[in-house]
């Protein structure tokens, strides 16, 4: 993880709307006289070449990463490498990573089909495919409780599933998967006010220019003691 600055904001401790989360987060890159009125100030910009710090964060993450602008209505712009892949622009609502323990969370409920977009797609499939699928409720509730359970994996695989949340798709950027599996994730930020965030629980600044490598090392495992 790379960043000039990595003292995290506490969110637990701090209930953050954005004119709160713009002070701990607030960086040398903006000069305003109100939290409304921000402009960027490029001369006191690092360049590309001026050469960064790489340090591990002091805490790991149980459950999920979030990475994005620490404004919702604000789209969040960077790049994405999966498992030393090429390098993907993307623009999107943020982007989750999420281990097997935070799988039947967030990751979960940002993926999953609900009853009616199951049964307008087994309709769909019959109208295009001359098709005669049952879309009693029975069927319907089977093949959405299926998908949905494929997006949970157990807490003890050494993978990541990666979401790339409402991904703008048009001529300039792509989303060739905006959600998938993985064992190394890198993201280079290209956002103005943006954060990583750690379980909920802890958030680090991540501006242009920042870059976070994500990976699951066997010594980070949970240890589990069972009471007879």
């Amino acid at each position: 993880y790379q960043v000039s600055l990595i003292d995290p904001v506490d969110l637990d401790d701090l209930e953050l709307g954005a004119h709160d989360h713009l002070g701990p987060h607030r960086d040398y890159r903006y000069q305003s006289e109100s939290d409304d009125e921000r402009v960027l100030n490029l001369a006191e910009c690092p360049s590309d070449s001026e050469e960064k710090e790489t340090t591990v964060l002091p805490i790991r993450a149980l459950n999920e990463i979030f990475i994005g602008e620490t404004r919702a209505s604000r789209t969040s712009y960077y790049e994405l490498s999966v498992d030393g892949r090429r390098w993907e622009k993307q623009k999107s609502s943020g982007l989750t990573v999420c281990t097997g323990t935070g799988s039947s969370s967030w990751s979960l409920h940002i993926n999953q089909l609900t009853y009616q977009s199951t049964r307008e797609i087994l309709r769909i499939v019959n109208e295009e495919t001359n098709s005669r699928v049952s879309v009693d409720t029975d069927v319907i509730a089977r093949v959405m409780h299926r998908y949905n359970n494929s997006l949970m994996f157990d807490a003890s695989e050494p993978k990541m599933t990666y979401t790339v949340r409402d991904p703008i798709i048009n001529g300039v950027f792509s989303v060739k998967c905006p959600r998938g599996f993985a064992r190394r994730i890198t993201v280079r930020s290209r956002c103005w006010d943006a954060c990583l965030a750690v379980d909920g629980a802890s958030s680090f600044q991540f501006n242009d220019g920042a870059m976070a490598y994500l990976e699951i090392f066997p010594e980070d495992a949970l240890r589990t003691v069972v009471l007879d």
